[in-house]
């Protein structure tokens, strides 16, 4: 059996870390990001018609089984922002609605093919802590409805959907928290920041191993900051 991979967000620290380590695993790979970058193909998810486009061009038939991955996250300190409506709408067009339709045109087309998908969607502890950047929370929380809804939805047509909730781990993004957010952040059960290599295993084992009964779980990588 012919298996695909297809990465959002395919260019930030965790997706690739996640990348070299199982494209191996993969005969057909495809990644978006919204700037293109050796292998990594443009996508801007703000457009409804270039995400039609990009996947009208990915050749769902070369593979029995596909894997979805989304690892978008753009944080941009909306909650601050003199422009406040305009930030938190534009935050939520491309951390929620186009990773949504970006991924139901897949299933959509791979449900019409015959073959089976895996989707793993990267949401956050934001999606119960609340976030600073309201669009980005709001996004997160949203992204974690659209995986049990599409696990609802579509598990009888051969559609596994798992989220993974990570807390603050080093990246781009966490790079640009102050000091006070990132001491909150690991006011958690082990009294530290999740490393990267703990989230990208998480999601690893969500993509390749994870059994099909996981399908509508949140996989929460965040030493418990989202616990009592």
């Amino acid at each position: 059996m012919k298996q695909g991979l297809i990465v959002l967000g395919a260019s930030g620290s965790l997706a690739s870390d996640v990348i070299s380590s199982v494209r191996h695993r993969f005969d057909e790979l495809y990644l978006f990001d919204k700037c293109a970058k050796n292998d990594v193909i443009k996508c801007d998810l703000s457009s409804n018609q270039e995400v039609d486009c990009k996947v009208q061009n990915i050749p769902l038939e070369r593979a029995n089984k596909w894997c979805l991955l989304s690892c978008v996250g753009i944080y941009d300190g909306a909650g601050s922002s003199d422009n406040h409506f305009n930030a938190v709408e534009n935050s939520i067009c491309v951390n929620l609605t186009g990773v949504i339709r970006f991924s139901l045109q897949v299933i959509d087309s791979i449900r019409n093919s015959g073959a089976f998908m895996r989707m793993v969607i990267v949401t956050s502890a934001a999606s119960r802590v609340g976030s600073r950047d309201i669009g980005y929370g709001v996004s997160k929380a949203g992204l974690e409805g659209f995986v049990r809804s599409v696990s609802k939805s579509y598990a009888h047509a051969g559609v596994t959907a798992i989220g993974v909730a990570p807390g603050l781990f080093p990246s781009q993004m966490s790079m640009n928290q102050t000091d006070q957010r990132k001491s909150q952040a690991m006011l958690n059960h082990i009294q530290r920041a999740t490393a990267i290599a703990e989230v990208a295993n998480c999601i690893e084992f969500a993509m390749l191993n994870a059994p099909d009964a996981l399908t509508s779980t949140i996989l929460h990588p965040n030493g418990g900051q989202v616990s009592p």
